[in-house]
């Protein structure tokens, strides 16, 4: 007979559940900003990002960097990609880490959602080296939760005699 692991939410588990929902508000931000970026480059559905050669003729055309708007726009495709890619890893981390140190998830999780605003609104500005201070703002928490969730676990198996360590 296999016996079910119960356990309750953590006082603090709303918090996390807050940071969870502020990642749909991200998206939905950075959604508007690849809409804007798209319109102001010209660049049609379904073409994901502006081609090469359509950079290297706006490059010959425009001197200024900042008014570069098919290239403001990869770079804005980008940032969002890139907070899309990371949106599994960090959601399931969130919630593992969360089921016993919420307060900790809650606070990562926070810094991780700031990180990537920071991290969207360097990238947005044509510059991919203005990405950075997000990336790390973003990058710090997740690796926390990352160890925070690996500790949740293994204290989750010793506390129901799993013995899996």
């Amino acid at each position: 007979m296999v016996s079910a692991i119960v356990f309750s939410l953590p006082p603090a588990y709303p918090a996390v559940l807050g940071v969870a929902v502020s990642t749909v508000f991200l998206n939905i931000w950075q959604n508007f900003l690849v809409g804007s970026a798209r319109r102001a480059s010209g660049i049609k559905y379904p073409q994901i990002y502006a081609e090469q050669a359509e950079l290297a003729a706006e490059a010959e055309a425009v001197s200024a960097p900042e008014k570069r708007v098919k290239y403001i726009f990869n770079c804005t495709q980008r940032a969002h990609q890139n907070t899309l890619e990371s949106l599994p890893g960090f959601l399931t981390v969130l919630a593992v880490a969360s089921t016993r140190h919420a307060r900790v998830a809650a606070w990562l999780g926070g810094l991780f959602v700031v990180g990537r605003a920071v991290y969207t609104v360097g990238y947005i500005q044509g510059d991919p080296r203005k990405r950075m201070p997000g990336s790390i703002l973003s990058l710090i928490p997740m690796l926390g939760l990352l160890g925070t969730a690996t500790t949740a676990v293994y204290q989750l198996a010793n506390t129901h005699g799993l013995g899996l360590f």
